[in-house]
């Protein structure tokens, strides 16, 4: 074993005699002052006895030391070294002391803190309500945005977010159908690939270059101080083309498997982006036929997937098919004990009054006041769900009002206070086609005002259209936000407002909004949080329902924006 003293001094080391050696190898004197001879190995033992030795010298010395004092004292010295050595080589040696060791190094200082990760603003699920980051409650209210088509897709992601800002500043949320996904028949014919088509043929089983268009959007969104509900899109996939049943997820295991990949590939990829509100797995599946034990297994299956990767952001799930609200039940519900979980539905309801055929004669439903002065057969009401929405028989006149409204979202309300479930309208309209006489906007205002009160959120379909060449609003239509066709004049006969990105570059757009319907909004407070949400409203009162007066001014809630 070698010491050294950190001084530049010789090192030592134990032999495996435990003598001391020196970095040369040479042995060191185990006690100090022995000479030469020992270190050669002679033994002193072995030599005359000293005593004796001196005396056979004694008269030749005293001879000569006569003539001089000083041979005397030489002569001295050299008996008393004599008696020295004979002394120490009869003595047992003095324990060998090893070198001090040396003082430890002193340790190295700590490394530097790496500095906080960012950490992503995300909403949790807390029971049936919504809760920011802050912990506030927050009931998620806004528009949808459709990108892969129509205006939405013709405009710059950044002008989209300015408009979203500014027009409708009380919205907290864009739910963006942004993941196309077999949404097409690209992945089963030769030819090129549709823009908006993400399905790739090999592991992600994602179109890289489809991120390109997908963070902007997000970014956009974020930017506008929205949170993003980021939604998948498969025609195919949502089993819709019978030509393709092995496009169907629902049905398709080594499909359902491709797709559960591109979602974690997805997750993993927006798991770092701030204001992703929910990943909703698959949007209105179109397979009419597939069971709820089918439709969980899927959704069952997308959460993992995403959760997987970006565990704190809640899934978005809904019933079969079409999201219709008729068909939510207890079976919709997840049953693997995922709690992190949304749910939703449409509401386009009665689907030719919402959605209003542009032959009017097509319009089954014609006319909604709030307090359901006008009565329709059950069978029109609930088209295509007679069997299931009216037991008293498909003929049945009901009024078509408020309490309409109330009845059905109560229901649905009742299954989630049981449960403890989060719920939102996915989307929901009145066209342009109805006008004011006919009741659009009493519908717009009685739907909103009972959905604050249940603690519903809801999407609005749909946020950006236009471009339609001398028809101010498109009959069948119903977005919010009007873009002007290039070089026309808006439908007010103005040029609208103005949005430009900064840079020679950028292609001013120009916008008006449909102003009535968000007075609608305003009204109620439809972009709200609910006082309450844990108790339903009032009994519903059988028709004529005078209308209660309008309340006062509510004290405006703390933003629940971005």
């Amino acid at each position: 074993m070698q010491l050294a003293d950190g001084r530049g001094r010789k090192a030592v080391r134990f032999a495996p005699d435990n003598r001391l050696t020196s970095s040369h190898g040479q042995a060191t004197s185990r006690t100090q002052g022995l000479s030469t001879d020992e270190e050669e190995g002679t033994d002193l033992r072995t030599l005359p006895h000293p005593v004796g030795a001196a005396s056979s010298c004694t008269g030749g010395v005293q001879a000569a030391l006569a003539a001089s004092g000083l041979g005397l004292i030489v002569a001295g010295l050299a008996l008393t070294a004599l008696r020295a050595r004979v002394v120490a080589a009869s003595s047992p040696p003095r324990p060998v002391r090893p070198l001090p060791p040396l003082p430890p190094s002193p340790d190295p200082p700590p490394p530097s803190p790496p500095p906080p990760s960012h950490v992503p603003l995300r909403l949790r699920v807390s029971g049936r309500h919504l809760l920011a980051p802050s912990g506030a409650r927050v009931r998620l209210a806004g528009f949808n945005w459709q990108i892969i088509s129509g205006a939405t897709a013709h405009t710059d992601p950044g002008l989209v977010g300015q408009i979203a800002a500014v027009e409708t500043p009380d919205a907290n949320v864009a739910r963006i159908v942004a993941v196309p996904w077999m949404n097409t028949d690209y992945p089963f014919q030769a030819g090129a690939r549709p823009r908006y088509e993400c399905w790739a043929p090999d592991p992600p089983y994602f179109y890289e270059p489809c991120f390109d268009w997908l963070d902007a959007w997000v970014t956009a969104a974020h930017a506008a101080g929205l949170w993003v509900v980021l939604a998948a899109r498969g025609v195919l996939a949502a089993g819709g083309d019978d030509a393709h049943p092995q496009a169907n997820v629902v049905r398709n295991a080594a499909t359902r498997a491709q797709f559960f990949a591109m979602w974690r590939h997805v997750a993993a990829r927006y798991a770092a982006f701030d204001g992703i509100a929910a990943y909703e797995i698959l949007s209105e599946i179109r397979d009419k036929s597939a069971s709820h034990a089918m439709v969980r297994t899927l959704y069952e299956g997308g959460c993992a997937a995403v959760a997987a990767v970006d565990a704190p952001t809640p899934c978005m799930v809904g019933s079969a098919p079409y999201y219709k609200l008729w068909s939510f039940s207890e079976e919709s519900l997840l049953q693997d004990g995922n709690r992190n979980v949304i749910y939703t539905f449409d509401y386009f309801d009665p689907t030719t009054f919402a959605r209003s055929p542009v032959d009017p004669d097509k319009r089954l439903i014609g006319r909604y006041d709030s307090n359901g002065s006008f009565l329709y057969p059950c069978r029109d009401l609930y088209q295509g769900w007679a069997t299931v929405m009216c037991p008293q028989g498909p003929d049945r006149l009901l009024p078509f009002g408020r309490d309409w409204h109330r009845r059905n979202l109560e229901e649905v309300w009742s299954l989630a206070q049981r449960h403890a479930v989060p719920l939102h309208v996915n989307q929901w309209q009145v066209s342009h086609g109805i006008t004011a006489e006919q009741g659009r906007y009493a519908y717009i205002a009685d739907l909103m005002e009972i959905a604050r009160g249940l603690d519903i959120g809801w999407t609005w379909w749909t946020f950006l259209g236009g471009g339609y060449a001398g028809e101010p609003w498109k009959y069948g239509a119903s977005n919010i936000i009007f873009k002007c066709e290039a070089g026309a004049a808006c439908p007010d006969g103005t040029a609208g407002r103005e949005y430009s990105l900064p840079g020679e570059a950028s292609v001013a757009v120009h916008v008006v909004a449909d102003e009535p319907v968000l007075e609608a909004f305003e009204s109620v407070d439809a972009f709200g949080v609910s006082g309450a949400g844990e108790a339903p409203l009032p009994p519903a009162v059988a028709p004529p329902l005078a209308r209660q007066p309008t309340p006062p001014p509510r004290t405006p809630l703390p933003s629940t924006r971005l």
